[in-house]
């Protein structure tokens, strides 16, 4: 966990007091961090402009994957993770695939789990990590199970296992 003195206050001997009384009374909201807020969804090269995965911040997770009126296909990733930069390929052919079918009501986003510290519920301890957020109901998310080969066919099934729409 994060706890962070504000950057406001004065660090005095009181101050550095109050905030050590405030931790351990679990009276401290927990500081996040978050990358910068992108304006539309990641372009990939050698793909239609059309055709984008949402990248996902913590500032934006509650209104992109909680407060959805989709359902969310979400990526964990780290930038260092050799395994993500393999998998991100067949990301994007599923995105497309769906995108192509007219599948509009599943919104395939990521996020990078390395910049961006989320509540611990949604929190993940190892990438890459696909989650997948039906509409709605936060509560009932479903994880790709980590022995599960990821292949395009793979996150469609899932997908289609898993999706509130009527399809």
């Amino acid at each position: 966990m994060q706890h962070v003195l504000q950057p406001t206050t004065t660090l005095s001997v009181d101050s550095l007091q109050n905030f050590i009384l405030k931790f351990t009374n679990d009276d401290l909201q927990r500081f996040l961090r978050s990358s910068a807020v992108p304006d539309v969804g990641v372009p990939h090269q050698g793909v239609s402009s059309n055709v984008f995965i949402q990248e996902v911040t913590t500032e934006t997770f509650h209104q992109i994957v909680l407060n959805n009126t989709q359902d969310v296909m979400l990526l964990y990733y780290a930038p260092w993770c050799g395994l993500c930069f393999r998998i991100f390929h067949l990301y994007l052919s599923f995105a497309k695939l769906l995108q192509n079918v007219g599948l509009h009501e599943v919104l395939v986003s990521r996020i990078d789990g390395d910049a961006n510290d989320l509540p611990w519920q949604f929190s993940v301890s190892t990438y890459p990590t696909i989650i997948f957020f039906p509409v709605g109901q936060a509560n009932n998310s479903v994880k790709l199970p980590e022995k599960e080969q990821i292949t395009v066919l793979s996150l469609v099934k899932f997908t289609l296992k898993h999706t509130t729409q009527s399809i």
